[in-house]
C-alpha cells in the first residue's frame, strides 16, 4: 500500500447512504458525460465487497483505467481499520497517465463496517475531491448523510454536493431535496444534464 503524498488530479467521490443506492449508476453516467467530452477518465471501487460487474460498467462507459480494493488483494473492506491506505494506493495507481479526472465509488454507505467514514479523517485525500455526489434511497437518508458530513470531514471547504439515487425518482424529492437542504438533487434517468452541468462547474476550476 502507497503512503505517498496523493497526485494533484481532481476526484469525483460517489458516496451512499446504504448499498443499492444508485452510486454506479450515477458513476456510468458520469463517466459517459466526461468521455463523450474528450477528457479521459479513470474510475476507481474503493469499498464495498468484491464485484467485478461494477468494474466492467465503469469500463464500458468509458474510464480508460479501473482498480478495485480486491485488486490489491481484499475480499472486502470489511473489519480493517481504516480505509485510507486503499483509497490512497488506488488514486495513485489510478494517476498514471495524467487523466483529466478520477471517478472514485465508495460501495455500501458511509457508516458502517465497511470503513467509508474513515475516509473523511483524511485531510489531504479530501482537499483533492473537486465535488462529491451523494446517493439515497429517501429524504431521512439525504439529511442524515448531509448532517454527518459536514461534521465530520476533515476539510470545512468540502461542500461541493450534489443529491442523487432513488429519492430523486420523484419531481417531489428533488424539490424538497433543493428548498429544505440548499443542495442541488438530481436524478441519473431523468435528468442527467442537470449532473453533467454540476460536474462541469465544479471541475472548471482544475482545467483553469
Amino acid at each position: 500500500l502507497i503512503s505517498d503524498s496523493l497526485p494533484k488530479v481532481p476526484v469525483i467521490g460517489v458516496f451512499g447512504t446504504c448499498m443499492n443506492a444508485g452510486k454506479t449508476t450515477v458513476c456510468a453516467s458520469i463517466l459517459s458525460f466526461l468521455t463523450e467530452r474528450g477528457l479521459c477518465v479513470h474510475a476507481g471501487k474503493v469499498a464495498g465487497v468484491a464485484c467485478r460487474q461494477d468494474l466492467d460498467k465503469m469500463r464500458r462507459h468509458g474510464a480508460q483505467k479501473v482498480l478495485s480494493f480486491h485488486d490489491l488483494g481484499l475480499p472486502s473492506t470489511a473489519g480493517i481499520a481504516t480505509l485510507r491506505p486503499v483509497a490512497r494506493t488506488i488514486i495513485h495507481y489510478l494517476a498514471e497517465g495524467s487523466p483529466d479526472a478520477i471517478v472514485l465509488e465508495m460501495g455500501d454507505g458511509i457508516l458502517g463496517g465497511y470503513q467509508v467514514a474513515s475516509l473523511f479523517e483524511d485531510v489531504e485525500l479530501m482537499d483533492l475531491q473537486a465535488c462529491s455526489v451523494l446517493c439515497a434511497n429517501d429524504l431521512l437518508g439525504v439529511w442524515g448523510g448531509l448532517q454527518w458530513i459536514r461534521q465530520s470531514a476533515s476539510n470545512a471547504s468540502f461542500l461541493s454536493y450534489l443529491i442523487s439515487g432513488p429519492v430523486t425518482d420523484s419531481a417531489e424529492g428533488v424539490r424538497y431535496i433543493e428548498e429544505e437542504f440548499r443542495v442541488t438533487a438530481a436524478n441519473a434517468f431523468d435528468s442527467p444534464g442537470k449532473i453533467h452541468k454540476f460536474l462541469m462547474q465544479s471541475l472548471m476550476p482544475w482545467f483553469a
